[in-house]
């Protein structure tokens, strides 16, 4: 097990309370980062939230020796380019390292590493990526320089402590967002939403709950199924849908 000095555990929970203290969402996403560099030190690091609809996945960046401008960059420009977009299409929380990913030689041989690495002087870096309730919320991305050393197993246990957390937090933000796909005002259509997915009863109950925002637990204590018999309902209608999770699914229903 991994061992962290008690400073380490003082910061860890000094970032958790900027987690649930500030009310402004763009405050904690500073905060946040400002804190875990106490604990993680790094040279450069970004936290996005994610697009509700369109075409991006990112948006409302908050940065740390990143530019707005570079900020805002990435994602009309080089959204499409970042070779751990499969990671924010899967929507699973975790923490991932991306020399465990790819090789240095693969990774330096993408226009992504040439285009966004190589000026800024980065190399190293570590994705935790917050997701809650199947819906993808949020991205941490923390950097250090080819100079410098990768991220270790205790950078990776630390962040791996506060994703819940997160999660929890910008869910919270999610259901209060006018524009979020949960509005009641859109749900008359739902019906024939069901129709034209072909979905079984069941899987339109299913469809109606979780659009309701009711989490799995919810769900299936509503239902009076197991958590097992739900996800392979989740993974039929995500097959018919064509989609990979909760957030794809709001999207859709317009």
């Amino acid at each position: 097990m991994l061992y962290l000095e008690t400073n380490d555990w003082v910061y860890i929970c000094n970032v958790l309370y900027q987690i649930f203290a500030n009310s402004d969402i763009s405050q904690m996403q500073k905060n946040v980062l400002e804190n875990i560099k106490h604990i993680i030190p790094f040279d450069k690091a970004s936290f996005y939230l994610t697009e509700r609809k369109g075409e991006h996945i990112f948006r409302s960046p908050v940065g740390v020796n990143i530019t707005d401008f570079e900020l805002q960059e990435y994602i009309s420009k080089y959204e499409e380019l970042d070779y751990l977009k499969f990671i924010a299409l899967s929507a699973k929380a975790g923490v991932y390292r991306h020399t465990d990913l790819f090789t240095d030689a693969t990774r330096e041989s993408t226009d992504y590493y040439k285009i966004i690495f190589v000026p800024s002087d980065i190399h190293y870096g570590v994705l935790l990526t917050v997701v809650y309730n199947d819906i993808y919320l949020g991205a941490v991305s923390l950097y250090r320089a080819k100079t410098g050393t990768d991220f270790t197993d205790r950078d990776m246990f630390v962040l791996g402590l506060l994703k819940d957390h997160l999660g929890l937090r910008l869910y919270q933000e999610f259901l209060k967002e006018p524009m979020n796909p949960l509005m009641p005002k859109i749900s008359a259509d739902l019906s024939e939403f069901k129709v034209h997915y072909g979905l079984t009863p069941r899987e339109g109950e299913i469809v109606s709950l979780l659009y309701q925002g009711l989490t799995n637990d919810e769900i299936c204590k509503k239902l009076f199924i197991s958590s097992n018999t739900l996800k392979k309902h989740n993974l039929n209608i995500y097959k018919k849908l064509g989609i990979n999770n909760r957030l794809q699914l709001f999207r859709l229903i317009k």
